[in-house]
């Protein structure tokens, strides 16, 4: 995938904190989150709660809004960086990708007049306690982090990958 046209920007911020991304008004543990001082931000992209922990490595790719772009363009680019690193199962659920059963990856698509936004959050640490512990509604997806690579091996695959030089 080359993006290197002209209006397309990257960005990648490791967490420093934990911070809920909270979708579609998801239900979510707002004591819990007021007594361990973690900021919610609400962000209506359709999803769920997204829960992001210290060290956990989030990605985001602006295009233009004419560019010719599906969320699976994204998502199969992650897999394949992925797939040189472990022999895992990884797949494709909606917009997550699953390695051996476990979340590791969730993502969301914002669209406005002039761009689309592919965002994602890449878990690196085991947070299953936090996201008990935050999230009211019991998860469909058991959350996993990724063991084999860290983050700017990541960051320098995903350069790669989008031909950025």
């Amino acid at each position: 995938m080359r993006i290197t046209r002209q209006k397309t920007a990257i960005f990648f911020a490791d967490t420093l904190f934990t911070i809920i991304w909270n979708g579609n008004g998801s239900e979510y543990n707002k004591e819990y989150c007021i007594e361990h001082s973690i900021p919610i931000i609400p962000f209506q992209t359709g999803g769920g709660t997204i829960v992001s922990t210290k060290g956990d490595l989030n990605i985001g790719i602006c295009f233009p809004k004419e560019f010719d772009y599906s969320i699976n363009d994204s998502l199969n680019g992650f897999t394949d960086i992925f797939r040189k690193y472990t022999n895992k199962k990884i797949e494709i659920q909606g917009n997550d990708i699953i390695i051996d059963d476990y979340k590791v990856m969730g993502s969301a698509v914002y669209k406005s007049q002039t761009m689309l936004l592919f965002m994602t959050s890449i878990s690196m640490s085991d947070k299953s306690e936090i996201i008990e512990n935050v999230c009211l509604k019991q998860s469909k997806k058991i959350p996993g982090y990724i063991d084999f690579m860290n983050n700017e091996k990541l960051r320098q695959e995903v350069m790669e990958w989008l031909q950025i030089k």
